[in-house]
């Protein structure tokens, strides 16, 4: 078995703090895409207070 401070033990650490880095920012990515969509159909379904003028 893998020793503390062996090689193995340090790349395998590597190798779950990349996948909790990728996983944190696939996260963040879809919050910021949800949160732009429910924006978008807010602002398509908010009423327009003043006239449009040609």
């Amino acid at each position: 078995m893998a020793k503390d401070g062996d090689i193995i033990d340090v790349m395998f650490s590597w190798i779950i703090s990349l996948f909790g880095w990728i996983l944190g920012g696939i996260v963040k990515l879809l919050m910021a895409i949800i949160g732009g969509l429910f924006k978008g159909i807010v602002g398509l379904f908010k009423k327009n207070d003043e006239p449009i003028q040609d």
